[in-house]
């Protein structure tokens, strides 16, 4: 699920306050500095990126972060039941980042 305006963050019902905030945070930096009504994918900034399935993962793998490597990764939180979101930095050119949110085992999946 690809996130860049603010009122997507209602797609985020269910997701951890940390998760929300998290995105909620990112969103606003990147809409600050490059505007909320940008096209995402053809002007500057970037987005966040909350990974659902492996095979969306693998679609993201294999697309926009194809051969780049990770700025950062760090947990954001870890539930009541023991999921553990984090969120990793991607930087596609200095003007264009991805966010990437992943849980679990895509977590180890996307950092492969």
């Amino acid at each position: 699920m690809k996130i860049w305006k603010e009122e997507q963050l209602n797609l985020l019902k269910g997701y951890p306050k940390e998760v929300v905030d998290s995105v909620n945070e990112t969103m606003r930096i990147l809409n600050d500095n490059y505007g909320s009504e940008r096209n995402v994918d053809k002007d500057l900034g970037g987005y966040i990126q909350l990974i659902q399935s492996l095979d969306e993962l693998k679609t993201l793998k294999n697309g926009i972060l194809q051969g780049l490597v990770e700025e950062y990764s760090d947990e954001i939180c870890t539930t009541e039941n023991g999921d553990v979101y984090n969120s990793t930095l991607y930087i596609a050119s200095s003007d264009y980042n991805v966010m990437v949110i992943t849980k679990n085992e895509m977590t180890d999946e996307l950092l492969k």
